[in-house]
């Protein structure tokens, strides 16, 4: 069990969200059934996470008096995390680009570790999902 932090439950959606529509904006074809495409796995891989998760309320109270929570994660948020890799890969080698698998597995690692991670120039358009 791991501590839900304001950052991930607040700021990662709201920065993915403003991210992902300046992005579309942005595109030069339009690249809608791409966003189409993102937003339906997206919300599979989230079905899949969130079926799995466990959430327990401690008792104990945070600094600002707020209930505290663990979340376990389980083997459904695994599955998640990979079909979202994967659709990352795929997208990234039908665009042309050449990807280093482990060197993309090690980053989505620490990424998913280290959720400051995600605001790097390293980290891939796919935390939209």
């Amino acid at each position: 069990m791991e501590k839900i932090s304001r950052w991930e439950a607040l700021v990662v959606p709201i920065y993915s969200l403003v991210m992902g529509v300046r992005t579309l904006l942005e595109a030069h074809p339009p690249v809608i059934w791409i966003a189409v495409t993102a937003v339906v796995v997206g919300l599979l891989a989230a079905v899949i996470q969130a079926s799995g998760a466990q959430l327990q309320v401690t008792g104990e109270r945070d600094r600002h008096d707020r209930p505290r929570a663990l979340l376990r994660r389980g083997g459904r948020y695994l599955i998640g995390w990979v079909l979202i890799f994967a659709y990352g890969i795929a997208m990234a080698m039908m665009f042309g680009d050449h990807v280093n698998l482990v060197r993309e597995i090690g980053l989505e690692i620490a990424k998913d570790l280290f959720s400051f991670r995600n605001f790097t120039t390293a980290a891939s358009w796919n935390i939209y999902l």
